[in-house]
């Protein structure tokens, strides 16, 4: 106690300091009108606020201005998950938010405040850069201004008349005025057993918004994993330039279509150690073929090629040697989508939870009251939209709809980052050989045009749309743009066509992969699921994440999976004994 005294005296100048940056000299606020002027969906801040608080609680840290307790015992040294937010919010929020005027820590920073675009829901269990860390790594983009109670409620100030009701309060606000609600999971217990985070996820549903769970950033773990596939790469490499087959347009051959069975099993593939060793194996043979490429950059005849014309061989070797670094590209990134989907799944077990919301606990007696009558008989509606979210790491409107016609939407929001890296890629290399390589202008003009379209598509959709895009442009590529690209080479190989009609067939395939993709992208995946007889198969195919996923439709709707439930308390039955004694003394 006698640290903490002489910490918190410390303190002032540290408080000081902070306000001065927060304010930027600004007189003295009261903090109680501020909150009675300014409403409560503005209490908000930004991502840059975030990791600024970040910087000024580490700070803290290293100058003993935040201190163990008997209930915190964290290790000052930790800078992964911190202190809890109970000793953030006595030891840093409070003082310094009391020195500014008891303010929110939100309105001290914006003192205007600021229109809620994100809802952030969470326990006060996690540690604050565990928080943090997450909200930051999955600020969604377009989004500008968040709501966190811990910094959006005036720690000094009495709310309890603001919480009184539910649906008036200020989280019932915030979350209203929200487009998007951001679930932070922690490694201690699911939020979800806790009530008030329920009745959150009970408005979300209600009100139809997007919610997707925050997850710590991949860049650490990928950072980890990147010198061994990068050595990977670089052997490939060096090999390719140093090594001289007998028969470089048999190797070459191989290379070109071995390379799409790693790239499927990748996408595809549930088991992280199958993923990884497809991803070392195939960045060695991809970094393999740009090397070999390079190596006899001048020799066609050891490709076969020694009849074509000059225009048509510089045209080819281009094509493959970016179609080989583009691999390698692919197969290195795809690392970071392992430890992605790794991140994700733990972050979906931390959030599971037996039970019902309904059954969540909660402090007050008369929230719990408040809370419970209004959830009413709908907890089941909320169930089905929360074990979509563990399914899929996200839930919305469509995605439960898709659900409930047989759809499995599991791993759903773990967009591939590496397919994103290579179609950008091939897009881009597929748009410069068809200006160069002769292909009919109307060809050029229809595929810039889907390709405008597509992109439309994906920037002006909610995070739901924009994920289904992703998904859908992976798997219609793998199995429509990919397999005609080898065999248009293999043509050209062959002596059967010409340069021009190789990527005439390729800008073609292109056109035909990105009209299947802005069909279903446009319909959404809840409407292709119900397109008579063939809906559920195709929406299952533009997501699945795995063969046996692809194979086995999902048992059962939510709403008949939740109904196997217990609800040991179901609404509308007498209350416990001791539940009614309690409220009675209450009233």
């Amino acid at each position: 106690s006698s640290q903490i005294g002489s910490a918190r005296l410390s303190n002032q100048w540290f408080v000081a300091i902070m306000l001065s940056r927060a304010s930027g000299g600004d007189q003295f606020r009261d903090g109680a009108e501020m909150h009675r002027t300014i409403g409560a969906e503005l209490w908000c801040v930004t991502k840059l606020d975030l990791i600024r608080l970040r910087l000024e609680v580490r700070q803290a840290l290293q100058e003993g201005l935040i201190l163990p307790t008997d209930r915190d015992t964290f290790d000052p040294a930790d800078f992964t998950h911190g202190p809890t937010l109970y000793t953030v919010n006595e030891q840093f929020i409070k003082p310094t938010t009391a020195s500014a005027g008891n303010m929110s820590w939100a309105l001290m920073r914006n003192p205007k405040g600021l229109k809620c675009d994100l809802f952030i829901t969470h326990a006060w269990q996690e540690g604050i850069f565990e928080l943090l860390d997450k909200i930051i790594s999955s600020w969604p983009a377009g989004v500008s201004h968040a709501w966190c109670c811990m910094l959006a409620n005036p720690q000094n100030l009495d709310i309890s008349d603001l919480i009184k009701n539910p649906r008036t309060s200020p989280f019932a606000k915030a979350l209203e005025s929200a487009k998007y609600m951001l679930v932070v999971p922690n490694r201690h217990e699911s939020i979800y057993n806790r009530l008030w985070c329920s009745y959150e996820a009970f408005l979300a549903y209600e009100w139809n918004k997007v919610i997707f769970t925050a997850s710590m950033p991949a860049w650490p773990g990928f950072l980890k994993a990147l010198p061994l596939v990068l050595c990977c790469a670089a052997l490939g490499f060096g090999l390719g330039m140093l090594w001289s087959p007998h028969a470089v347009n048999l190797v070459s051959e191989l290379l070109t279509f071995s390379l799409y069975p790693l790239v499927l099993m990748v996408v595809l593939a549930s088991n992280a150690r199958i993923h990884h060793a497809c991803d070392l194996l195939g960045s060695f043979l991809a970094a393999h073929y740009a090397g070999l490429l390079l190596h006899f950059w001048e020799s066609s005849h050891l490709f076969g090629c020694e009849g074509a014309g000059l225009t048509a061989w510089e045209t080819w070797r281009s094509s493959v040697l970016v179609y080989a670094c583009s691999m390698t590209a692919f197969f290195i990134f795809s690392e970071y989508d392992r430890v992605q989907h790794a991140i994700c799944a733990q972050e979906a077990d931390n959030l599971r939870y037996e039970g019902s919301v309904i059954d969540a606990r909660c402090t007050d007696p008369n929230d719990a009251l408040h809370i419970r009558a209004e959830i009413g008989s709908r907890d089941r509606d909320v169930n089905s939209a929360i074990r979509t979210l563990l399914r899929a790491g996200m839930s919305s409107h469509e995605l439960r709809q898709a659900v409930n016609a047989g759809v499995d939407v599991k791993q759903f929001s773990d967009v591939n980052v590496a397919f994103m890296v290579l179609t950008c890629i091939r897009v881009a290399n597929t748009t410069i050989l068809s200006h160069k390589g002769g292909v009919l202008p109307g060809l050029q003009v229809v595929y810039i045009a889907f390709v405008c379209i597509i992109l439309a598509i994906f920037f002006f959709s909610r995070l739901d749309g924009r994920a289904f895009c992703a998904l859908a442009m992976a798997r219609v590529s793998l199995a429509l743009d990919w397999p005609s690209y080898m065999i248009a080479q293999a043509l050209w190989r062959a002596d059967v066509v010409e340069v021009p009609v190789m990527l005439q067939i390729q800008v073609t395939a292109a056109i035909v992969t990105l009209a299947c993709v802005a069909v279903p992208s446009t319909l959404g995946i809840h409407r292709v699921a119900r397109i008579p007889i063939c809906g559920r198969f195709i929406a299952q195919l533009l997501v699945s994440r795995g063969f046996r996923q692809l194979c086995r439709p999902q048992k059962g709707t939510v709403e008949q999976n939740d109904a196997k439930i217990p609800r040991p308390q179901q609404v509308g039955q007498p209350l416990p004994v001791d539940l009614e004694a309690n409220i009675d003394d209450m009233l």
